[in-house]
């Protein structure tokens, strides 16, 4: 994985999917990027966070904040579906 942006992001994705195990952590961030994937019908190599790309800084930051977005989307659905148990 290559960094490529300079982008606060991976402080947001750790306090939204602060709930998580790393495994599900991992699971949720593969399903992000399969609905960006589908739903900007994008080829999968343009996905900075997975390959070195050369699209436009501005592509990428759509990209990542599209990222952002469906993460805060799903800690909304966690938080209104699912309880947190106190070990």
């Amino acid at each position: 994985m290559t960094k490529i942006l300079n982008l606060p992001l991976e402080k947001a994705f750790d306090e939204i999917l602060a709930g998580l195990e790393p495994d599900e952590k991992k699971t949720v961030l593969l399903l992000i990027d399969s609905f960006i994937v589908d739903t900007l019908n994008i080829d999968p190599k343009k996905i900075p966070w997975k390959h070195e790309t050369k699209e436009e800084e501005d592509f990428m930051v759509l990209i990542s904040l599209m990222r952002l977005s469906f993460a805060r989307v799903f800690q909304e659905y966690q938080k209104k579906f699912f309880e947190r148990s106190i070990h």
